[in-house]
């Protein structure tokens, strides 16, 4: 389980690394139409992006903004700490690790 571990760690620290080059500012989404498209603009504090982007899209990615990255990658980190007394089975690192299955590096035994 060591390795699986490790493999979750690196995982996490990734995601703090891109959400930190993204920036931790609070994303918008704000749509309006333009032309018959729908134009979205994800807004954030050093600017503002548009695109032609679906609105469902624009949602998920202001949704997902590096701020909340940030804390899900804390959450998780606290996870893992507490891991080894409340699961010496591992179930949880191993929950915590399905999202990145598709990575290279993770294995299909980690699979709860």
């Amino acid at each position: 389980m060591d390795d699986l571990v490790t493999f979750l760690w690196s995982c996490l620290d990734e995601d703090e690394r891109s959400a930190r080059a993204a920036e931790s500012a609070k994303w918008h989404a704000k749509e309006r139409d333009g032309l018959g498209l729908r134009v979205v603009s994800i807004s954030h504090e050093i600017g503002q992006v548009t695109a032609s982007i679906l609105s469902g899209n624009a949602e998920h990615i202001a949704r997902h903004d590096p701020a909340r990255v940030l804390a899900e990658v804390e959450a998780k980190r606290l996870l893992l700490t507490l891991h080894k007394e409340c699961d010496p089975s591992c179930y949880i690192v191993r929950v915590l690790a399905l999202p990145y299955a598709d990575l290279p590096g993770y294995q299909e035994a980690w699979r709860p």
